[in-house]
């Protein structure tokens, strides 16, 4: 009779695979883990960039909103009887600022200023309804930066005004700060309008 002799050491290969399967296993359930955070993670970025996004474009929209008030109001002219300079001054009383060319003051107004009375509210001068869905009524200053004389005789003088326009979106956080020159007729031409 022969005897096999076990060695308490030796082991069959079946008995070796058995625990690095279980290894592997784990290793992949850990990748299959990492990859899921990180697909979380990404899509809560991306709807915060998206969210900011539509913010910014509804306050951009709302300073575009705050230009046309500008523009309809000189046009009309119902608050800034007959355009006169002596209702434009460099301290901005009213809304109402005087600068040169090229220079703008309501650029380095401070968060008070726009909000005083340096500035003028979105329908205030035109009565124009209020807009919905922003976190603060959209506000502009204008700026007479004087006259320009017609190319050919017989031809109305244009003033100039320099409207500056900062408004928010549907959080304080996002805002836009848009100015446009608007040439306005004031008939035959003055030394200052």
């Amino acid at each position: 009779m022969s005897r096999h002799r076990c060695h308490p050491g030796a082991r069959t290969p079946a008995l070796r695979l058995q625990g690095s399967a279980l290894i592997v296993v784990l290793l992949l359930l850990v990748v299959a883990m990492m990859m899921a955070v990180v697909s979380v993670r990404t899509a809560t970025l991306e709807e915060r960039m998206a969210g900011n996004t539509r913010d910014r474009q509804v306050a951009f929209q709302m300073a575009e909103a705050a230009l046309r008030d500008a523009e309809q109001a000189i046009a009309t002219g119902s608050q800034f009887s007959a355009l006169r300079t002596s209702a434009f001054t460099s301290a901005c009383t009213n809304g109402l600022c005087s600068s040169a060319v090229g220079m703008s003051l309501a650029l380095n107004f401070t968060d008070a200023e726009w909000a005083g009375t340096k500035t003028w509210a979105y329908g205030a001068a035109t009565s124009a309804a209020a807009l919905a869905g922003v976190a603060e009524v959209p506000r502009y200053a204008i700026e007479y930066q004087g006259t320009a004389q017609p190319i050919e005789p017989g031809m109305p003088c244009v003033a100039l005004f320099l409207i500056t326009a900062r408004a928010r979106g549907t959080t304080a956080t996002a805002e836009a700060l848009l100015q446009s020159v608007y040439r306005h007729r004031a008939g035959e031409c003055f030394a200052s309008i």
